[in-house]
Parts: C-alpha cells; sequence; structure tokens
C-alpha cells in the first residue's frame, strides 16, 4: 500500500489517481502533495471532467440517434 505523501508514484498508481480524479470519485488515497500539483489537479480536473462530460453527451446522441433510425 502506497502511504500519502511517497512521491514514488508506479504506473499504475497514476493511471488510478487520474481516473478517481476524473470521475470525481476522489477516494482521497493518492493527492498531490506540492503545492504545484495541488493546482495542476485542478486544472487537470477540470479539463478533464469537461472533457469526459462532452463525450458522453456525443455518446448520447450517437445512441440517440440509431435508436430513432430503429424506429
Amino acid at each position: 500500500s502506497q502511504v500519502i505523501g511517497d512521491s514514488s508514484w508506479g504506473y499504475g498508481n497514476a493511471v488510478y489517481f487520474c481516473y478517481i480524479t476524473l470521475t470525481t470519485i476522489g477516494y482521497g488515497d493518492y493527492r498531490p502533495e506540492t503545492r504545484f500539483g495541488k493546482v495542476f489537479d485542478i486544472f487537470y480536473a477540470l479539463m478533464g471532467i469537461g472533457l469526459i462530460a462532452y463525450v458522453l453527451s456525443e455518446q448520447g446522441k450517437i445512441f440517440s440517434e440509431k435508436a430513432k433510425a430503429k424506429e
């Protein structure tokens, strides 16, 4: 188990952190400790959450159009 404040995150832990941040789950088991890391994470989350919302919206439009075409 990784300890908060340990800066030696592996690739898997970094991907996990990105996923947890972008899905807004935020367990708190991994978090940035430096000021730069915290500021970066704020912008990363804002941009990433917006991007995920856009992608899901576009997928919804595609599924809706396919459902209407079947009728």
